[in-house]
């Protein structure tokens, strides 16, 4: 269960991260 919470929170950074990517180059 512990394994699931740590997959699910890295897909959810990785999610993040990708999101703030493409509003960077949006603005740009």
């Amino acid at each position: 269960a512990v394994l699931a919470k740590v997959e699910s929170e890295k897909k959810v950074s990785l999610i993040k991260a990708w999101e703030e990517n493409e509003k960077t180059k949006a603005e740009n």
